[in-house]
């Protein structure tokens, strides 16, 4: 009867045995299997820290410019290809037009982006380049002006004024001037308020047909006055400014003369011209018109814009006229 009981007390023993056996290999079989796991995940973790990644997003550089998009594409492992476009929006000088390819799509690191930059838009017209510096107006005719449509002529026109020197205060053709073909601009830049004292000679004892041949070398503006006395010759007897001495822009340089003795049957006489009012010299001619007897050249060359006043002994019935090139400015009748 005891053996009877004892049997089955083994078998259930032997059974229980067993289960722990099994559940131990569950449990190392369950670590050995999370341990797999962990060391994948670190190989995971790891390649990723030590590999880029394959692609990228191409982000928006539209509207930004050079300098700025070049940041934004390295921030995204991409490079610039870069090219040029003329625009008509002069505001977006140097801006990024267009990308391609376009922002959001997926490529991969180190692609090239072409991007297309504003080089500023092609004028048709002369610009006003008057304000500017003679070195922001060579920049400006290089990025607007293309194929040399407008060029600047040398040598540069350097003129008497009161603003800053190396600033344009005049050109030729004049804004708005519409271009159709290749043309030559002609500026005039400032040398600053005084004319350097080297012009300014002495023309005292000399006769006033001679002043006014030198004054027209030199292009210097002039006043004539008569001193009330009279010699043989009309010749100068002072002077403003003195010789070595400057003229401030606007001023002219006055002369005091005698008046001729005999003048036969002509009249002497004094005119005066106020020139165009412009910075740029302007070739300025003053003549004496006679229907019968034709032209006699008084004066001719360069001036500035002034009031200029001049002597003359010319025929009754003739005029004097004053010309700027070839357009006349006013004319006097001489009775």
């Amino acid at each position: 009867m005891l053996n009877f009981f004892k049997k089955p007390h083994q078998d259930v023993q032997a059974q229980i045995a067993a289960n722990k056996g099994l559940a131990f290999k569950y449990i190392v079989l369950a670590a050995f299997g999370s341990m797999v796991i962990m060391l994948m995940t670190a190989a995971i973790i790891s390649f990723a820290r030590i590999q880029p990644l394959d692609d990228t997003i191409v982000p928006s550089v539209v509207g930004l410019s050079l300098t700025e998009a070049m940041l934004v594409l390295q921030e995204h492992n991409l490079t610039a290809a870069i090219e040029t476009r003329f625009s008509e929006n002069l505001y977006d000088e140097g801006l990024i037009l267009s990308q391609s390819p376009q922002s959001g799509i997926h490529v991969k690191v180190g692609r090239n982006i072409t991007l297309i930059v504003n080089r500023g838009n092609v004028v048709n017209i002369v610009e006003d380049f008057t304000g500017f510096t003679l070195n922001e107006v060579r920049s400006r005719i290089n990025i607007a002006y293309a194929g040399g449509q407008l060029q600047i002529e040398e040598p540069i026109v350097y003129v008497i004024s009161d603003r800053p020197v190396g600033t344009v205060v005049g050109q030729s053709p004049s804004p708005d001037t519409q271009l159709t073909g290749p043309t030559s601009l002609r500026l005039s830049v400032s040398r600053g308020n005084i004319l350097p004292s080297q012009n300014i000679a002495s023309y005292i004892g000399l006769t006033y047909v001679q002043t006014l041949a030198l004054l027209a070398e030199a292009g210097i503006p002039f006043n004539f006055v008569s001193s009330g006395n009279h010699d043989n010759n009309a010749t100068v007897v002072s002077q403003s400014p003195a010789s070595g001495g400057a003229l401030s822009y606007g001023q002219v340089l006055t002369l005091v003369i005698n008046e001729p003795n005999n003048v036969g049957n002509r009249i002497f006489g004094f005119v005066e011209f106020t020139l165009p009012d412009s910075p740029l010299p302007l070739p300025i001619r003053i003549i004496e018109h006679h229907p019968n007897l034709g032209d006699l050249e008084l004066f001719s060359g360069e001036l500035p814009g002034a009031t200029i006043r001049l002597p003359y002994l010319a025929t009754p019935g003739s005029q004097i006229i004053a010309f700027s090139g070839t357009t006349p400015l006013a004319s006097h009748a001489v009775d």
